[in-house]
């Protein structure tokens, strides 16, 4: 079951072993859209008939079904101020710490909880970002309190735009791995500087999800894709 992003250029899709691959690759697939089965029939990964566009369980759950929050992330939330959700990776959590951190000069009413991949202390909280403790509090917990989302190559950005997220991506220097893979998503608001950044949130004049984009990455009728999918699985 497709748990992340599938874009062509992603390494753990693409082989020269064919015939030694096989032994390493999955009967079926069950993805999230039509896209995604594209994508992999052009790479030639299964067959396409083993290929099943069902969407994501999880979004479709989480977002049907909503949960409380614990006291902890509660605790990182100000009643008056807006909260900005931060999702980092191993690669850009500095980066992001520091893009966030220079917001701190600029008068706007967000919190900014950034959350990591593993736990880490050489970050420290300052009066407009907080840090999490990844061992508290997970990301679904995170979406419920979160106003925006902001990240560099998280797969986050696609799942807060199945959310209905206004969703921001920093691009410096390489273009964005969205940019080049999901060109044709336009709900996605690129930014380069946090003034630029600031700016937007200020004016209010930001993206938001559209249907469009959303029925562009993921299938909608979970319930009824599973059944049909395993239908086709259990009958081959």
């Amino acid at each position: 079951m497709q748990h992340g992003i599938i874009y062509p250029t992603h390494p753990s899709y693409n082989t020269i072993l064919k015939a030694k691959a096989i032994a390493y690759k999955p009967d079926h697939i069950f993805c999230y859209g039509h896209n995604d089965k594209k994508c992999l029939e052009n790479l030639g990964y299964l067959n396409s008939r083993n290929i099943h566009v069902v969407g994501s369980y999880g979004l479709w759950k989480f977002k049907n079904y909503k949960f409380q929050t614990g006291d902890y992330l509660n605790e990182k939330i100000e009643i008056k101020k807006k909260t900005a959700l931060v999702i980092a990776t191993v690669n850009d959590i500095d980066q992001l710490y520091k893009f966030c951190t220079e917001l701190d000069n600029i008068e706007i009413d967000y919190t900014f909880l950034i959350l990591p991949r593993y736990g880490i202390n050489h970050l420290k909280n300052t009066n407009g970002v907080k840090v999490l403790d990844p061992n508290r509090t997970n990301i679904f917990e995170a979406y419920q309190v979160s106003d925006l989302l902001l990240t560099m190559s998280s797969s986050s950005a696609l799942e807060s735009l199945f959310l209905g997220i206004p969703t921001f991506i920093i691009e410096k220097g390489a273009k964005s791995i969205f940019k080049i893979n999901y060109s044709f998503i336009n709900s996605f608001n690129y930014i380069k500087s946090p003034q630029e950044f600031g700016n937007l949130l200020l004016t209010e004049s930001y993206t938001i999800p559209s249907a469009d984009d959303i029925n562009a990455v993921y299938a909608l009728e979970v319930m009824d894709n599973f059944k049909t999918a395993l239908d086709k699985v259990l009958n081959v």
